[in-house]
């Protein structure tokens, strides 16, 4: 299998979406054949951190260990900078990733028994969120999943039916833990007042998220100032905040004995964007370079969004197919591995093996006298374009279908086929992203 590319491996860390936690996956590297004259274990491969369009939750933090817990290296992802790639020996390596740090005292020093604080002056409106995973870079066939989750739960409070003379209402919850280090140890328990403002005859918080409290009971304390008096409450609840759920905390005021109200449910954290662009205008009609990335086809959903059919800009060549015997999985395995971008401020990841459907819209396009101007666009880049027929005069053929078919730019190769078993072919991968235009 040959591969039209860069000479270097690659270990890609994605960012991916998911409601309620945000997910990485780290996929193993792929070094070609005709370019190992050294072993892996004295390469350097390239970790490549893709966060998604639309996280927002920057700054991020990639931490990197070595098996002995020593500090090896570290990345920061910011909005300006979403994507960062750093070179790393053969080995195996701890990974901890971090995101949602506003309103956390962060050290300067980062080991696994760093101690990220929350404050108790300024209670963070945002999750910490949090995950772990071990990757071994040169592992032909390693992946794993790291999953940011929330390590923090959702707490507010509301107190009804106040006096109009209430002046200041002051809720303390005790014991919730105040530290984290980066092995996800809670510390340091201690009493988080919160402040409650008006609202009629209301009094509610913002909400905050907590560090969970010991598994123990739960003691909320209710202070309730008015133009000539003061009053103190105590709850005890027997169920501890988890940092997988919401709690409103609901005081009655009746009478002299108010009533404290308990209501959970499961945690719901605001969902990423994913592979939606905001863009500033709509490129110039396909076939066209955008952003550096070829731009097949554009589909206007309405008047200020679309959706994107890019082109990879590589080709490969002798390619098995999926029905092949010794290598099925090849074709998968490259558009697994696949980022694309001139440059880390506009690389994207998640390339596929067109589908038959997308193999018979591309071959519409551009079969015949159209892939000439397709063509330009990679003459422009001095990259290959595509490949239409042999010398000889035989239609090349593409994989299409996760590598089970194939299809041809030539005018004459009209047919979406099923793929050989011991034949070889080209492969083009695509990707879909979808546009919203800025007003």
């Amino acid at each position: 299998m040959k591969q039209m590319t860069s000479r270097y491996a690659w270990c890609i860390l994605q960012l991916l979406c998911c409601l309620g936690c945000t997910t990485l996956l780290l996929s193993s590297c792929y070094q070609p054949e005709e370019e190992k004259e050294e072993t892996v274990t004295d390469c350097q491969w390239t970790l490549s951190v893709v966060a998604p369009i639309g996280l927002n939750k920057y700054p991020a933090y990639l931490f990197i260990f070595d098996t002995e817990g020593q500090p090896q290296s570290h990345l920061t992802l910011s909005e300006q900078h979403p994507r960062r790639s750093i070179s790393l020996p053969y080995g195996t390596y701890h990974i901890v990733a971090l995101s949602g740090t506003q309103g956390y005292i962060i050290p300067r020093t980062w080991t696994l028994q760093s101690v990220i604080q929350m404050t108790t002056d300024v209670l963070p409106n945002a999750p910490l969120l949090m995950g772990q995973a071990d990757v071994t870079l040169g592992a032909p066939t390693a992946s794993t999943n790291l999953q940011l989750k929330s390590q923090a739960a959702a707490v507010s409070v509301l107190v009804d039916s106040l006096s109009a003379d209430t002046e200041r209402v002051r809720v303390s919850l005790a014991p919730c833990y105040t530290t984290i280090d980066l092995e996800s140890n809670f510390a340091a328990a201690d009493e988080i007042p919160i402040t409650l403002q008006p609202d009629g005859d209301q009094w509610q918080s913002p909400t905050y998220y907590l560090f969970p409290s010991p598994p123990s009971s739960l003691r909320l304390h209710l202070e309730v100032e008015r133009t000539d008096s003061s009053a103190h409450y105590d709850f005890d609840f027997t169920e501890s905040l988890r940092t997988t759920k919401e709690y409103l905390f609901k005081f009655t005021m009746a009478g002299n004995k108010p009533h404290c109200e308990m209501i959970t449910d499961d945690l719901q954290l605001p969902a990423l964007t994913g592979d939606t662009l905001t863009i500033n205008n709509f490129p110039s009609m396909p076939p066209c370079l955008w952003e550096g990335h070829v731009l097949a086809h554009f589909t206007r959903t309405d008047a200020d969004e679309g959706d994107f059919l890019l082109l990879s800009l590589n080709e490969w060549t002798e390619v098995p197919s999926a029905n092949n015997a010794a290598y099925p999985t090849e074709a998968q395995h490259i558009a697994s591995q696949y980022s694309e971008g001139d440059d880390l401020s506009n690389m994207l990841s998640g390339w596929t093996i067109p589908t038959k459907e997308e193999a018979q819209q591309l071959r519409s396009l551009y079969a015949g006298n159209a892939t000439y101007a397709l063509n330009e666009l990679f003459d422009e880049l001095d990259l290959p374009g595509v490949a239409t027929t042999t010398a000889k005069g035989a239609a090349i053929r593409y994989l299409c279908n996760d590598g089970e078919h194939t299809f041809s730019f030539a005018p004459e190769a009209s047919t979406i086929s099923k793929a050989g078993t011991k034949a070889t072919y080209h492969l083009r991968l695509v990707k879909h992203l979808h546009v919203k235009r800025k007003r």
